[in-house]
């Protein structure tokens, strides 16, 4: 029964197999071994319950045991079958012929056409109506509803669910992947059936098995799915290998790359370690440009999971600690790819196993302030860093404008997330909205009456982008009431500032809030001196506030306060602010 159940589905998939001297495609190599005897030993083990077998030596002097030839996508499909069923060694691979010196199994004839008739190909398969239709080409009679309910029978239940995870990719099943063929997974075999122009019997013969599973593992063709076993880093696992190589180790990552220079990647991940390790690990992969902002997150007492995708890659992380070692994978993936990439890590995660080997701990698993690289990989980085001003009790921040639209994400201090509720270009402000639930120390009071030309003023803000962990407080006048334009909405100051301190609360002397600083612009358009630069004062705040409906209060008492109380009150309400694409 078993030997004809693989005739049937390597039949009725690909056909009657040619010979390896008619057509070199792909063959499925099960085994190699040092002597050609000892091939030849393996070779009759594996004949007794398999067609077209073959032995062949290798270019490093092994002789090979196979099986095929087929196409790329037919032997991905078959030798995904024949490890789910036992029937090859989980290690075995698709290869071409051109790793092929010689064919020492079946033995080549010096002219096979003439002696055909003379000796027709030996088949181990006892059917002799099969053996007929191998040498005919003909396709395998359609099995009745009994046969297909006896071939469906031999299924195992992880086969089962595979044959229901492809009826949900495909659309035609919503319910559990349980394995369970109930009505509701005959009921999408039927209506699968009626799509391909099959009769609806609610029961797959194995040629629809074999038709629903190639399309399933179509979006694979070419990749040359199989197993890479990487001893360092103590990890097998199937890789697209048509697409990536091995491009060195930075622990606690071994990298494989596309020597072309597409997006995709995989980095293996291996390092002993401990439950707090694998947080760690967690926090630097979400600061890393191989996980995109936007995606899902999951955290859990001994493994780790991280998804992400922006309109360039699409990437998926996961890890485990398992008796003081840490291994997993990341995947990327080019983002107009989703399919394909479904599939990859399906396969992946179904294929990873691992030894006691690992690679050194390498760098610490920490990023730090303006780094630009860990461990081989790239830091992800904001567009933009700008700072801002608590503007009430409820945690809403005012800030410059180029904090707006162009921000796909925006963060506080590295672990608050907000959005944009307000945008004036013109009047060059922002004010951003809280995600969760903020409760600042304290919030600025902005000066009700005008700002006066000669006053004393001080920024605060982070000149540089939160790295010293503090505000700084930088000192100069206002020197004009008005822009280089006559801008009434602006005040030119007599202040030297860094890129990073715009958006930052201009204070006067009561430490009531007069301004807000405007960033420099475009240099390479309209050069200024160091020490020229810009505020829009506290009315054009006043009246942008009340156009975003953000409540805000005023400062009517004007007291003057000891600088140090100025400063102290500047940490308490200003804040760094990043811009994410």
């Amino acid at each position: 029964m078993l030997r004809r159940l693989i005739f049937v589905l390597i039949v009725t998939f690909v056909g009657a197999a040619p010979s390896w001297a008619q057509q070199k495609g792909t063959w499925i190599q099960v085994e190699a071994k040092a002597t050609e005897a000892e091939a030849m030993e393996r070779i009759s083990v594996y004949s007794a319950i398999m067609p077209e077998v073959g032995g062949f030596e290798l270019t490093n002097g092994w002789f090979a045991v196979a099986i095929g030839p087929f196409s790329s996508l037919e032997s991905e499909f078959l030798i995904a079958q024949f490890r789910r069923t036992g029937l090859i060694p989980p290690d075995s691979y698709i290869s071409s012929p051109d790793q092929f010196v010689r064919q020492f199994y079946p033995p080549q004839e010096a002219d096979q056409t003439q002696l055909a008739d003379e000796n027709p190909p030996k088949t181990t398969l006892p059917d002799l109506e099969a053996e007929a239709q191998i040498k005919e080409g003909a396709a395998l009679a359609e099995e009745t509803l009994s046969e297909a309910r006896a071939s469906e029978s031999a299924l195992t239940l992880e086969q089962k669910k595979e044959l229901q995870t492809a009826l949900k990719w495909a659309g035609f099943y919503t319910s559990t992947i349980d394995g369970l063929f109930g009505r509701g997974t005959r009921a999408s075999m039927g209506n699968w059936q009626q799509a391909k122009g099959y009769d609806d019997t609610g029961v797959l013969t194995t040629r629809q098995r074999a038709h629903l599973l190639s399309e399933y593992y179509a979006v694979l063709n070419g990749l040359d799915m199989g197993p890479v076993t990487d001893a360092k880093a103590g990890i097998t696992v199937d890789m697209p290998r048509a697409v990536v190589s091995f491009d060195g180790y930075t622990a606690p990552f071994a990298h494989y790359r596309s020597p072309n220079g597409s997006e995709a990647q995989v980095h293996l991940i291996s390092r002993p370690g401990d439950r707090g390790t694998l947080y760690a690990l967690f926090d630097v992969m979400e600061g890393l440009e191989i996980v995109p902002l936007e995606g899902y997150r999951k955290k859990n007492r001994n493994n780790i999971i991280l998804t992400g995708q922006n309109d360039r890659i699409l990437s998926h992380t996961e890890a485990y600690l398992d008796g003081g070692l840490i291994k997993g994978f990341t995947l990327v993936w080019p983002a107009d790819r989703p399919e394909q990439a479904e599939r990859i890590i399906e396969r992946m995660a179904a294929s990873f196993s691992t030894t006691s080997d690992v690679l050194a701990r390498g760098e610490g698993l920490a990023i730090e302030q303006g780094q630009d690289s860990l461990a081989g990989l790239e830091v992800r980085t904001p567009k933009l860093v700008r700072s801002g001003l608590f503007i009430n009790r409820d945690g809403y921040i005012l800030t410059s404008a180029d904090i707006g639209p162009v921000c796909s994400s925006i963060e506080v201090q590295n672990e608050l997330r907000y959005t944009l509720v307000g945008h004036s270009e013109k009047m060059g402000l922002s004010v951003l909205a809280p995600l969760q639930p903020v409760s600042p120390r304290d919030f600025g009071r902005i000066r009700a009456s005008g700002t006066q030309n000669g006053s004393k003023i001080s920024v605060a803000g982070y000149p540089y982008g939160g790295m010293l962990g503090a505000p700084s407080l930088t000192h100069g006048t206002i020197a004009a009431l008005t822009g280089l334009n006559g801008e009434e909405h602006l005040d030119r100051l007599a202040l030297s500032h860094f890129p990073t301190d715009a958006g930052g609360a201009v204070l006067g002397l009561g430490g009531e809030v007069v301004g807000v600083l405007a960033p420099r612009g475009d240099e390479t358009v309209r050069s200024l001196p160091s020490d020229v630069s810009f505020m829009t004062d506290n009315q054009a705040i006043i009246s942008f506030l009340k156009e975003a409906n953000v409540a805000h209060a005023l400062n009517l008492a004007l007291v003057p306060k000891d600088p140090i109380e100025i400063e102290r009150f500047a940490r308490d309400i200003a804040i760094w602010i990043e811009c994410w694409e």
